[in-house]
């Protein structure tokens, strides 16, 4: 094989970048230390939201010893397990998760520069592991509950190993590149997209025989299968289905191609943003148009043909959404989809530094320049523009959070420290004409990267909100106004902050003005079925039970597995003499949640008081072997338990 133009065997050379990738990694995890110092001092530093919470939970079941789980992956794996592990070897403090991510992140800065200087040179790699260093959404990942941060780890770590397979192949380099590959795609499962581009480079790369690249075609598969097959093999055995890594293709691409999408992420019901909420709302949906139980597979299947058919039947409007995604895709603005970066940089002076003067809307143009500054070496970069191109278009195909662009980020780190490095030689060589077309291509690249598109107020809004939520559900209402408060501030329609102030309120015991904003939440957004329920029930209690019904009535159009809803219901028909229909109310809040004391009790006693009292017996006991302290009420009703008759099937009744 011949030499290649990067000139990295020599030992000198060898050791002065040893000592420019220990600088790299130095400032990196310097940077994401003052980050971290910085943003503990912020009310949500010890809060998990959203996803971050599903996470948690997750991986607190695996430290306990729970590693197989029950059903199919919904979300991608890895990161849990690497949570969890964590969790068991070194506690459940979040200020150590985050520093063993920071690590793992300044790693990532000394692994391109490793890689930069092997496609391109030892400068380029220099400046693109600084660039990464300080690189404002990568220093904000790394400090977060969340898996972009390991994600950017493995996709370097596979960049470095390719880098040196380019320069001097063998078996074991493949086989290390197919296991950090299957480690990537189980952190971020559209990221096997970038399988056939490494197999497309290895046939076209290396002019070797036949029989040497079957050899490394092998292993990397290897590498990959071992990672991979573990996961498949697990998900047949819980859920009798073959997934290679996930069931959730077919949600994802209908969320990203219907005919509401706006590029944007948007849950099925509004206000259920969580993992569980999602699986379960998606599962309820798709039975109900099919009529049947469905398997995880089968929902998937379900959604994927929903969007299909959408794309077929309006491809007019189904490119103007892919034309959206791609500007979003390319917009300065970090999109938020739990967390805002724009929140946490008021705590954090790496972040206000990074997110003024090197962000999205810098790297991009400076990537494109150095696509241009680089093309007499095309031939050697193909690889990285080919795997920055599919995962584009595999981006556009669902839809835009800044944390799922963020992979495309080390690829175009790589062109722009070409472009940065390569410039003045490039002015020196290039003609007048090609240099004019550089620098207006540069300068209209940057225009629509820099274009206001979205609004950074409505992501601080609704990071506020998410804070305050938490803080809600954890008893904090003080400090949760506070934050609603912030949040109406800066977007006074946005429903959720109405919602949660209404939430926070409601527990204060501030009764009325509660109902105000829950009116308010409603008037924002219709379709917010938790503020109507929780409305119908603060109505209920006030004996306003005609208002309450019609609340009632449009949550459950968007709540269909909501046991507190039926549960209530099934009191407002009581309380209305409607008794048949409060029975039937408070059978399907206990089919839904078996588990439920309260609609366990109020079954049975409606079912006894109406003369059934052989079975409301028996759901009253058995409302009493879920909490004990209804005894002394069932004592006070006079109402006589049945001990010699079995307990009932709740869920099937």
């Amino acid at each position: 094989m011949a030499e290649t133009d990067v000139q990295t065997d020599s030992r000198p050379c060898r050791d002065r970048f040893a000592l420019w990738s220990l600088m790299i990694f130095v400032i990196a995890l310097a940077v994401r230390a003052l980050h971290l110092w910085q943003i503990r001092a912020a009310p949500f530093f010890s809060l998990k939201m959203i996803d971050a919470e599903s996470y948690d939970r997750w991986a607190r079941r695996i430290a306990d010893g729970d590693w197989i789980g029950r059903d199919v992956f919904f979300q991608a794996p890895l990161y849990p397990y690497f949570l969890g592990t964590i969790y068991k070897l070194l506690g459940t403090d979040p200020m150590t998760i985050r520093v063993c991510q920071a690590v793992l992140g300044a790693f990532a800065c000394v692994l391109i520069a490793q890689a930069g200087l092997r496609f391109l040179s030892k400068p380029v790699g220099i400046v693109a592991g600084m660039m990464l260093a300080v690189y404002a959404p990568a220093i904000f990942f790394d400090g977060l509950i969340q898996k972009a941060g390991i994600a950017m780890f493995f996709l370097c770590t596979v960049l470095w190993l390719l880098s040196l397979i380019d320069t001097r192949p063998r078996w074991w380099l493949w086989l290390l590149a197919g296991g950090t590959m299957g480690c990537l795609i189980l952190t971020r499962e559209n990221a096997m997209l970038f399988v056939p581009v490494i197999a497309v480079w290895m046939l076209v790369r290396f002019a070797e025989p036949g029989l040497r690249r079957l050899a490394w075609a092998a292993a990397f598969a290897v590498g990959l299968a071992l990672l991979l097959m573990p996961v498949a093999v697990r998900n047949w055995h819980v859920g009798g289905e073959f997934h290679l890594t996930t069931s959730q293709f077919g949600p994802n691409f209908f969320v990203g191609n219907n005919a509401r999408a706006d590029g944007i992420y948007k849950p099925m019901r509004y206000g259920r943003e969580g993992m569980q909420d999602a699986i379960s709302d998606y599962r309820d949906e798709a039975e109900r148009a099919l009529g049947r139980s469905l398997v995880a597979g089968e929902v998937s299947s379900y959604y994927t043909n929903r969007a299909l058919q959408y794309i077929r039947s309006q491809p007019g409007d189904w490119l103007k959404l892919i034309g959206r995604k791609f500007i979003l895709m390319c917009n300065a603005v970090e999109i938020a989809d739990t967390e805002d970066q724009y929140t946490y940089a008021r705590w954090s002076l790496p972040l206000q530094i990074g997110g003024c003067v090197w962000h999205f809307g810098v790297l991009v143009p400076l990537a494109v320049l150095g696509a241009i500054v680089a093309w007499p070496k095309r031939r050697r970069l193909w690889l990285l523009l080919a795997l920055l191109g599919m995962y584009a278009a595999g981006l556009m195909m669902f839809y835009v959070f800044g944390r799922y662009r963020f992979p495309l980020v080390p690829m175009l780190i790589l062109f722009a420290s070409a472009g940065v490095v390569g410039l003045a030689g490039f002015l020196r060589r290039a003609s007048v004409l090609w240099i004019v077309a550089a620098v207006a291509t540069t300068i209209a690249v940057a225009v629509v990267c820099n274009w206001p598109v979205i609004d950074r107020g409505k992501m601080i809004a609704m990071m506020y909100t998410n804070v305050g939520m938490v803080l809600v559900g954890d008893g904090r209402t003080h400090e949760a106004v506070v934050q609603f408060h912030e949040a109406l501030q800066i977007d006074a329609d946005f429903a959720d902050a109405h919602y949660g102030l209404a939430r926070a309120l409601q527990a204060q015991n501030r009764r009325e003005d509660a109902k105000r904003h829950y009116r308010l939440a409603i008037k924002s957004e219709p379709d917010h079925a938790y503020a109507h329920m929780h409305l119908a029930m603060m109505l209920q209690r006030s004996d306003e039970f005609e208002e309450a019904l019609q609340h009632y009535n449009h949550a459950m159009r968007r709540l269909k597995r909501n046991a507190t809803l039926y549960n209530s219901l099934g009191v407002v028909m009581r309380s209305r003499g409607q008794l048949e229909d409060a029975i039937t109310y408070f059978r399907m809040g206990l089919k839904v949640e078996p588990g439920n004391a309260g609609a366990a009790f109020n079954l049975g006693n409606t079912l006894y008081k109406s003369g059934q009292t052989d079975e409301g017996s028996y759901y009253l006991r058995y409302a009493a072997q879920i909490d004990p302290q209804l005894l002394p009420i069932l004592q006070q009703l006079g109402i006589e338990l049945r001990n010699d008759q079995p307990l009932p099937d709740p869920g099937g009744r």
